[in-house]
């Protein structure tokens, strides 16, 4: 999932309406153009309630957003523009809207840096992104886009448009989060370079996945023939009213006549729905590896565990079943669970799962707190070791802390996770801040890692950054930035 969260804290400021946090959803995704090469798409939705509005000429408020962007390869700018981004305009400030901004940037095959910033022309409160972008599309090879996650789609003929692609306006939906009114999945990608294949019509293979593992649900997708060409569009959409809580990929793939898969794409995203009913297994449960399960402290125990790699849903089912204390019912779901992991061996894949819990228990666990209930334990289960730790206990003005840092995790690649023990004792680490969406994302981190120093600094920023060397061995920031 390419999407942020733009938050900025702003400052005092004497200005005709109350300071506001300025607040927006980026994405972005990459496409390529026949003839033309590769180019960037990006989306921003700026939140209607964190700008500041002012009359227009016409007597209605608006809000206006100035949008830089730089995009840098190896330090050096390769594109740049600044522009302005109004708000609709609205009679009443009690009723504002959302807006959205999209821009397509062409750019060769490569790795660069996009830096954007956004300011409220009004407000003045400011925030400044940076975003590791790639782009790779090999020539005669058949390749499939990014996915477009799409709020809604129309033909048009209006081809000039910025949200026209291949005679369809398509609005994007720049989260990815699904809640329980959302009961319909749509998207939009694009299949290229099948033309030069022996077949004349490919299949294109539309499926959700488990972020988790990879199962595939067999209830939701869809298979398409489609006949060969430079650009095949894919605009589609699934019902997902029956999909349950939970952490999903969106995946296409297209396979040639012999079943063998060319190309895949897909992009995550998560499912919420409020619901009192869970999947159980309905099958006699004697006859599985969960039968013999018969003290309800233990099955209570492995239940518990699980919360860590658990939806929203069954995590409520969790709590209350733990209350009802219903073996046969505990039972059923444990079995349930595992079977909708690992249909081919549920018993193989909760045994793999336990030696984990155990590990975790003995590195982190204490007599008063399950290891998989602790920060550290919660994240080592859900998204799996760190590709490397950055660790210090005697820094002199900082609290011990751990920075996690993984190379990919889940859909997202190069994040950190930042551990800290305030009573300087226990091994119980909190978790301060991280860059993974859904996860605590703390900007001044860095300051309240050296809370524990009574030194003063002056001219320090919001994210603690200009703190560095202001403390003698100091190493936090370049610890985080060590990736």
């Amino acid at each position: 999932m390419k999407r942020v969260l733009l938050v900025f804290a702003a400052a005092l400021m004497v200005v005709s309406a109350e300071a506001r946090n300025l607040k927006a959803l980026f994405n972005y995704k990459t496409f390529y153009a026949p003839g033309q090469g590769s180019y960037l798409e990006w989306y921003l939705s700026i939140n209607g309630s964190s700008v500041t509005y002012q009359p227009n000429k016409e007597g209605q408020y608006q809000a206006s957003v100035q949008i830089t962007y730089l995009i840098k390869s190896q330090d050096k700018i390769i594109k740049a523009d600044k522009y302005n981004l109004l708000g609709p305009a609205i009679k009443d400030t009690l009723f504002v809207r959302d807006f959205l901004d999209v821009r397509r940037v062409s750019l060769p095959d490569g790795n660069y840096d996009l830096e954007l910033t956004i300011k409220d022309n009004q407000g003045g409160n400011e925030f400044k992104l940076n975003q590791a972008i790639s782009l790779a599309y090999t020539p005669d090879k058949v390749n499939v886009s990014d996915i477009e996650l799409v709020q809604d789609f129309s033909q048009t003929e209006k081809p000039a448009e910025m949200l026209v692609k291949n005679g369809y306006s398509v609005t994007p939906r720049v989260d990815n989060f699904y809640s329980t009114g959302d009961n319909h999945l749509k998207f939009y990608a694009e299949v290229y370079n099948t033309q030069n294949l022996a077949d004349d019509a490919i299949a294109l293979s539309c499926y959700i996945q488990k972020a988790e593992g990879n199962s595939v649900l067999s209830d939701f997708g869809m298979i398409q023939r489609k006949n060969v060409s430079e650009v095949i569009p894919v605009l589609s959409e699934m019902d997902i009213s029956k999909l349950p809580s939970g952490n999903y990929n969106l995946v296409i793939e297209v396979k040639d006549k012999t079943n063998q898969s060319l190309a895949m794409s897909k992009v995550y995203f998560q499912r919420h729905t409020v619901s009192s009913e869970v999947p159980v297994y309905a099958g006699d449960i004697s006859k599985t590896f969960v039968g013999n399960m018969n003290d309800k402290n233990v099955l209570a125990e492995n239940i518990a565990c699980l919360r860590p790699i658990s939806g929203p849903q069954q995590s409520e089912w969790i709590t209350n079943q733990m209350k009802a204390s219903n073996i046969e019912m505990m039972k059923n779901f444990f079995y349930d669970f595992w079977q909708q992991e690992n249909p081919a061996d549920p018993e193989g894949a909760w045994k793999a799962y336990k030696e984990k819990v155990d590990m975790i228990q003995k590195r982190y666990g204490t007599r008063a707190l399950k290891g998989y209930n602790t920060d550290m334990g919660r994240v080592y289960l859900q998204y799996g070791p760190p590709s490397s730790i950055n660790k210090s206990d005697f820094e002199p003005n900082a609290y011990p802390y751990e920075m996690w840092h993984y190379d990919k995790i889940k859909n997202q690649t190069n994040k950190m996770f930042v551990f800290y023990s305030k009573d300087m004792l226990s091994k119980n680490y909190t978790l301060l801040h991280s860059d993974m969406p859904g996860e605590p994302n703390e900007p001044a981190w860095n300051i309240i890692l050296r809370q524990k120093s009574a030194i003063n600094a002056k001219n320090i920023d919001d994210t603690g950054k200009d703190l560095k060397g202001v403390y003698s061995g100091d190493r936090t920031y370049d610890n985080y930035n060590d990736k």
